[in-house]
């Protein structure tokens, strides 16, 4: 209350710069050593960034109806109108508030970042570049040592680890994890490399920026060539080359990376058909994961063929799986059955399955706005903008499912760190 007696809502006190680092620094941390945590983490850099609205008094900022608030209403009206033909309605719902959730915590972070203060600015940045820096040292150490960390934490206590299932036992004994686990390490790197670069690229003097930048670069490739991943040395690979492109010819390699979103998500039914007719299930250069897929692709594109306006409904994917896999056929010299599986493998043709090719233009959509926001930025920060988006993009079109609550949180935080990049860059940090 003030001296005249009118009530007005008393703002939070300004939390101090250094904490603000050390929160962000550990949440990068806890995504990129513990990515079964990615949700939380994400929740935590999120807010952080837009604890600042908050304390501006600006938090309607947020939430203001514009374009991209009206699309993700649109979305998630039509995600919960497709619970009608859900297969597992029940299921699905709890999915839909926590893609609410995430959403509205984007929101909430890209509105604080485009307000705050270049000090602030400055702490979140240098603290995600480190984060990101000690993250891929550690994940190469896990790589490297066949995940000795890991196995240490097996060997206090079994519940420290991953579940029983992602494990190898030796002799009634937990041995060590399967390279599984690690998969999803070097998934949260690949989506945080090219953010944390750009930072790294403005730390202090040139010669140290650079030392920084090629550290943490040589890291990564070490980590995710060495790791079992394919997924993500192909997220490295392409991000690697477009980030090159973009050097050269920026506006050459936005079209590149616009004309493969589009293809993506509009086109990827009738690839998955035409990877199958052209025998590649049997092709041995192949990866038998990778041939699994193409079958496990081409099954779930002949099923989306049945629905291809409104799909099967929103969390089907694995409940029709579920009734399916056990009596599912599997012709000789296949390395998987005929059948979509827990998921896709393959964000994009599970949207279609799922979500038809109403829920495909939501995707397009989806990834237009972040494209229309690069091509808006300085050309010095927009191969790695690009790259980072050309990552994200790979890593989705090869790996888990759209609902696991982790794998959602890792784009949602690429997002966050590459928009604080953007700020980061744009504003000139390069003290210390």
């Amino acid at each position: 209350m003030t001296l005249a007696g009118n009530m007005e809502p008393a703002l939070p006190r300004q939390i101090p710069v250094a904490v603000l680092g050390g929160c962000a620094f550990a949440a990068v941390l806890v995504m990129l050593a513990f990515p079964r945590a990615a949700h939380v983490a994400y929740a935590v850099l999120a807010l952080l960034a837009g604890l600042g609205l908050w304390q501006r008094g600006g938090i309607g900022a947020a939430f203001r109806l514009d374009a991209g608030a009206l699309l993700w209403v649109a979305l998630l009206g039509y995600l919960g109108l497709s619970l009608a033909w859900s297969q597992d309605a029940k299921g699905a719902l709890p999915k839909i508030a926590l893609l609410a959730a995430y959403a509205g915590l984007l929101r909430l972070a890209l509105a604080g970042l485009a307000g705050e203060s270049e000090r602030v600015i400055g702490r979140l940045g240098r603290s995600v570049a480190w984060a990101a820096l000690v993250g891929a040292g550690f994940i190469c150490f896990q790589v490297l040592t066949d995940q000795a960390f890991t196995t240490l934490l097996l060997k206090i206590s079994p519940k420290l680890g991953p579940d029983l299932k992602h494990l190898q036992v030796v002799n009634g004994q937990v041995a060590h994890a399967n390279d599984y686990v690690i998969n999803r390490n070097c998934a949260a790197l690949s989506v945080l490399l090219w953010p944390a670069l750009a930072m790294l690229t403005r730390f202090g003097k040139a010669g140290m920026a650079r030392f920084l930048a090629l550290g943490l670069f040589a890291l990564a490739g070490v980590a995710i060539l060495r790791s079992p991943h394919e997924t993500s040395q192909l997220a490295l690979i392409f991000s690697a080359a477009v980030f090159a492109l973009a050097w050269l010819a920026p506006a050459a390699a936005r079209r590149l990376v616009m004309a493969g979103w589009m293809l993506a998500t509009l086109a990827v039914v009738p690839i998955a058909l035409l990877a199958f007719r052209a025998d590649l299930h049997h092709a041995m250069k192949i990866p038998e994961s990778g041939r699994a897929r193409i079958i496990l692709w081409n099954y779930t594109a002949e099923q989306t063929l049945k629905a291809p306006l409104l799909g099967t409904g929103v969390g089907s994917t694995e409940a029709i799986s579920a009734r399916h896999m056990r009596t599912a056929e599997r012709p000789e010299g296949f390395v998987y059955p005929l059948d979509t599986g827990r998921h896709s493998h393959d964000v994009y043709l599970q949207t279609w399955f799922e979500l038809g090719a109403v829920g495909a233009v939501f995707l397009l959509l989806l990834g237009l706005g972040p494209l229309g926001w690069i091509a808006r930025q300085p050309e010095l920060f927009q191969p790695y903008a690009l790259a980072a988006f050309t990552s994200a993009a790979t890593i989705a079109a090869f790996s888990y499912g759209v609902w696991q609550e982790w794998f959602e949180a890792l784009f949602f935080a690429s997002i966050v760190a590459t928009r604080l990049a953007g700020e980061f860059v744009g504003r000139g940090n390069a003290k210390q």
